[in-house]
């Protein structure tokens, strides 16, 4: 097996010299081997609450089967239907680490349009000695009631 930061996966191996007796008890094909797949991504659209309450948390990054964890390397925040004069809405991106600790990062927008999560921001979501085990985002806007919407798009590798 040839390691591969930050997953493992089997790889071709070539130029194997054995010394001595080698018996093979079996064979290995391409169809045996399960490859992990490093790369995910996902886009949700939380529920904005209103009166500057969050509606429900929606998980946009989580690791998949045979994963512990994700990188964050990228995102997005869309802000979009209608704005109503003065109001502000606010999305919280919240980072879950292995100790169970977290850690958040706020967009907030007045009108339509988009927002890059930058490098800063991604750095204000990860934790030295942990690895991240979901990423959720929560939308509230200013306003009694509102017609803005929100869609939040990460992408990232899987550890």
């Amino acid at each position: 097996m040839i390691r591969r930061w930050p997953y493992d996966y089997v790889d071709v191996v070539y130029n194997v010299e054995v010394g001595g007796d080698l018996t093979v008890k079996g064979t290995l094909t391409a169809s045996d081997v399960s490859y992990k797949t490093p790369l995910v991504s996902a886009s949700v659209s939380p529920t904005v609450g209103t009166g500057g309450s969050a509606g429900a948390a929606s998980t946009v990054l989580a690791p998949t089967s045979g994963h512990v964890g994700v990188v964050p390397l990228g995102g997005s925040v869309v802000f979009g239907g209608t704005f109503a004069s003065g109001e502000t809405v606010t999305v919280t991106i919240t980072a879950t680490f292995s100790d169970n600790t977290t850690a958040s990062i706020t967009k907030s927008a007045t009108a339509t349009g988009t927002v890059e999560l930058t490098t800063a921001d991604l750095f204000g979501i990860v934790k030295n000695g942990t690895y991240i085990t979901k990423v959720e985002a929560t939308a509230a806007s200013s306003a009694s009631s509102t017609s803005a919407t929100v869609t939040v798009s990460m992408w990232g590798i899987q550890q």
